[in-house]
């Protein structure tokens, strides 16, 4: 019985268990499923996750192909073919071969900035998007991008890398003013208008990191229009760069709370990189430095050619070229080819004549113009030796240390040669031939140094018969030592002993007659030319009236501009109105004024010859700055140069000093009305800005802007990234 109770409550046991061990089963297949279930879920959403993220960076990838196609639109044609063919930017290639990508451009309203058709601003935006059609995942992303182009003759000062300005004297500079670099300023200096810089904006020296003070500097506020304030629209108020109120100094240096309190101090007038100043470039490759703007074209063949650059060049559009050989000679052409050198005449120069009581050497020195000599032909009549060029004038520069020899450029003799100017006037731009004359200078073989040279030569031999003096002298017969000298003891013809300190005692000589053959010399006198060693520059002269003409004048050279230039014939002031758009480019550019004289600095060619560039400069010269006084003298046109970079400790000139000079200007007047664009560091004239008086004694600076747009100027354009966001596929189908 106890057996049969046992198997029944086994048996009651295994029915429970039976059902337990069931149920778990069933939760472990369950828990198995549902974790399949997620597994499963997970590798989907990672899959759809990598998806997602393979897409997202193959729309970047198109996306950053249209913001490039739409720079290289704008750089290839400029603003108005942009906003033209900007629909025709398509889609790169997909990166990713599994995706689909597409890419939309939505123009916005362009806007035409003030100043005319160099200058306007078009936004668009780019949508771009990448999609799998397997799976239907799609990526789309916006970005609003905004195209500008505007003129080098909208900014009174355009610097590609740091500006400096630090004048001791006051200077007042009115327009707008940027630099691709930072912005160092201080002196007494004012700034009237806007600042730009993609850098920053710092109120002390670059080369030494010193302030100048708490006052000098001044900043005008710039955009009136964006002030809230009547009272400061009205008065235009200048602002110092120290608020003595808050006690600091309102620049980069103030960090984080730069773009606050410069908005509030200077009322927009100030903008750097931190307020989203991006850098404005002239439209050549990215591979070359502005400076091949001002350099001859290169060959097709040349790797290093790039078609945008070429097209950018002064050179490829100069209506004439004249190119000066190394020998002196010279050819000129115009921009088809055709030879024009014969209506370029060689100059004579008229010298010393006396006029009003005066004594003129070449020039006329009221208004700084040459005259020029007076000959006769083959007629005996009088003809005029007038000509448009000199290629055989020296002088030194004393910041190079370097003897010039220029390529004399008479303007007012160029402009009215009849097929030269025929071919300026034929420059409209329709045919990519602007008013430009480009100056290509070889090097120079050097200047001619003709040197004496005396030598003793031998010329024959003559028979002499003469009366010969011989020497006899008396017999030594012994030796006496007083001290440290020794006597020599002789007897003379009375039988006395006499002492000599020498050896050798001469008597009373006797006479006889010799004869022989007797060489013949003569002193012969040699002249040798020699030639030193001279650098090659460009000058222009007679250049105050361009007679009614647009005009560039372009080289890679230095280029040294003397007397006034671009004043309708006068001496010119500065603030007056002016009638040409002018330019003058160079690897450096020196003002000369109206009564500049090569007599004034002429290299010491002897020394030169012996010691190299150290003997150019001799003592007369050193002494010699403020025997050299100029007389006030104007220049109306945009000047593209190129300065010599602060490097360590050695200042850059700065801004005041772009201008080189070469005379002693204290009590002077050099006015300027025009545009600096500081495009290159200076390859040629390479000595840095020579902080000593010998050089030059600084102007009195007055410098104004006058919007210019001269022939071949080039145009700046930026692409600016405005706005970037995610956007859905569905804008593709809008």
């Amino acid at each position: 019985m106890r057996a049969s109770i046992q198997r029944a409550n086994l048996g009651a046991r295994a029915g429970v268990v039976l059902p337990t061990v069931l149920v778990v089963l069933l939760s472990v297949c369950l828990a198995a499923g549902m974790l399949s279930a997620h597994a499963a879920r997970s590798m989907a959403q990672t899959r759809r996750t990598l998806d997602a993220q393979r897409a997202f960076v193959a729309a970047e990838c198109v996306l950053a192909g249209g913001v490039m196609a739409a720079r290289n639109l704008l750089v290839d044609g400029g603003l108005d073919a942009f906003a033209d063919r900007y629909g025709s930017i398509s889609a790169l290639p997909s990166p990713d071969p599994d995706y689909e990508v597409a890419l939309r451009i939505l123009p916005h309203a362009r806007k035409t900035v003030a100043g005319g058709a160099t200058s306007g601003q078009q936004d668009i935006d780019l949508v771009a998007g990448a999609r799998n059609p397997a799976t239907g995942v799609a990526v789309a992303l916006r970005e609003t991008i905004r195209a500008s182009w505007n003129s080098l003759g909208d900014y009174a000062a355009f610097y590609e890398g740091d500006l400096e300005a630090h004048p001791g004297a006051t200077m007042a500079f009115v327009g707008k003013v940027h630099s691709n670099g930072s912005i160092y300023a201080s002196g007494n200096v004012e700034f009237d208008r806007n600042l730009t810089c993609v850098g920053s904006f710092q109120h002390l020296r670059k080369e030494s990191g010193a302030r100048n003070g708490t006052t000098g500097l001044k900043i005008r506020f710039g955009d009136d229009d964006a002030l809230a304030d009547p009272a400061v629209k009205d008065g235009n108020r200048a602002v110092d760069v120290y608020d003595s109120e808050r006690r600091l100094y309102v620049d980069s240096t103030l960090g984080a709370s730069w773009l606050a309190q410069s908005a509030l101090h200077y009322g927009g007038a100030i903008q750097t990189g931190e307020n989203g100043i991006t850098p404005l470039k002239p439209p050549i490759s990215v591979e070359d430095d502005n400076h091949a703007i001002i350099e001859a074209p290169l060959p097709a063949s040349d790797p290093a050619r790039k078609a945008n650059t070429e097209s950018q060049k002064f050179a490829a559009k100069a209506a004439l070229t004249i190119h000066v050989f190394s020998d002196g000679s010279w050819s000129v052409r115009d921009h088809g080819g055709a030879d024009l050198t014969s209506a370029l005449k060689e100059a004579t120069l008229k010298t010393g004549w006396t006029e009003d009581g005066r004594t003129y050497y070449d020039k006329d020195y009221a208004t700084g113009a040459y005259r020029f000599a007076t000959g006769t032909d083959a007629d005996g009549r009088a003809v005029s030796l007038a000509g448009g060029i000199q290629t055989g004038n020296a002088f030194l520069d004393l910041r190079e240390k370097k003897a010039m020899q220029p390529c004399d450029l008479y303007l007012d003799q160029i402009l009215a040669a009849p097929a030269l100017r025929a071919a300026l006037e034929a420059a409209d731009g329709t045919e990519g031939t602007e008013k430009i004359l480009y100056v290509e200078v070889d090097e120079s073989v050097g200047h001619p140094v003709v040197e004496e040279k005396t030598e003793r030569v031998k010329t024959g031999e003559k028979w002499v018969d003469a009366t010969d003096t011989p020497a006899e002298y008396y017999e030594i017969v012994g030796t006496r030592r007083y001290g440290s000298t020794t006597y020599y003891c002789y007897y003379d013809e009375s039988g006395k002993m006499r002492y000599s300190t020498t050896p050798h005692v001469v008597k009373t000589p006797s006479q006889h007659i010799f004869e022989h053959w007797e060489d013949v010399y003569e002193d012969v006198t040699t002249t040798e030319t020699n030639f030193v060693p001279t650098a090659p520059c460009v000058r222009l002269r007679n250049a105050a009236d361009l007679q009614g003409l647009d005009l560039s004048v372009v080289s890679a050279r230095p280029v040294y501009v003397e007397g006034s230039f671009n004043t309708d014939g006068g001496a010119g002031w500065a603030g007056q109105s002016v009638g040409q758009s002018a330019l003058v480019a160079g690897d450096a550019v020196t003002m000369l004024s109206r009564s500049f004289h090569d007599a004034w600095l002429v290299p010491d060619w002897g020394a030169y010859r012996e010691k190299g560039a150290a003997g150019l400069v001799n003592d007369a010269l050193l002494k010699k700055c403020t025997d050299r006084a100029p007389s006030e003298t104007t220049f109306n046109g945009v000047v593209m140069t190129g300065i010599v970079p602060t490097l360590g400790s050695a200042y850059s000139g700065g801004l005041e000093n772009v201008f080189r000079f070469l005379e002693g200007w204290r009590g002077s007047t050099y006015n300027f009305n025009g545009s600096i664009i500081c495009m290159w560091d200076s390859r040629e004239a390479s000595a840095p800005w020579p902080n000593v008086d010998y050089v030059y004694g600084p102007p009195a600076r007055k410098w104004g802007y006058s919007r210019m747009t001269p022939p071949g100027l080039p145009n700046l354009f930026s692409v600016k990234e405005i706005s970037w966001t995610r956007d859905n596929w569905s804008a593709f189908d809008e």
